[in-house]
Formats: C-alpha cells, sequence, structure tokens
C-alpha cells in the first residue's frame, strides 16, 4: 500500500506556493507508478480537501485557495483530457 499523505503534503506546498511547475513535476512523476484516477483521487481530491479546511479556518487567503483550485483543474484536464475515453463514465 502506498502512502500518500507526504505526496498529497507536497502538492498542497506546491499550490500554496503558486508553483505551477512544481505541482506540474509531482504529478508528472506520479504518472510513473500511479493511474490518473489514483493521482486525483489519492492526491489531488485530499490536498484541495485541506485546502479548503484551511480556508474556512482562516489559515489561508480566498485568493490562495482559488489559485490551487484552478492550478488542480490544469493538472486534471491534462491528466484526463476532456475528450479521453477513461473521462466516460458507464
Amino acid at each position: 500500500m502506498k502512502n500518500y499523505e507526504a505526496r498529497t503534503q507536497n502538492l498542497e506546498e506546491a499550490l500554496l506556493s503558486i508553483d505551477r511547475l512544481e505541482a506540474k513535476n509531482l504529478i508528472n512523476r506520479e504518472l510513473e507508478t500511479c493511474s490518473p484516477f489514483e493521482i486525483i483521487e489519492k492526491i489531488i481530491a485530499p490536498a484541495l480537501e485541506n485546502l479548503g479546511k484551511k480556508w474556512e479556518n482562516g489559515e489561508i487567503a480566498l485568493s490562495q485557495e482559488y489559485m490551487a483550485g484552478k492550478i488542480s483543474e490544469e493538472l486534471m484536464e491534462k491528466l484526463l483530457p476532456e475528450n479521453s475515453p477513461a473521462r466516460i463514465v458507464s
């Protein structure tokens, strides 16, 4: 079983720093051993949930939450492009 906690934390830090390149590099490294769905479910989604809680608690600014969401959206679009057959839910 893989430990995703450190990976999620690393992504959170990149997102809070608005470091698109680092976030992209982290995800690209994960693609070597994980599926796109696994990355989204186990790394990106938990990172965004944690950042949402931090915003609710006043620990980060709304602008940081917004930019983290935008960068994550870009990452997920690259993982699963709009025309990807993997996006089709049966």
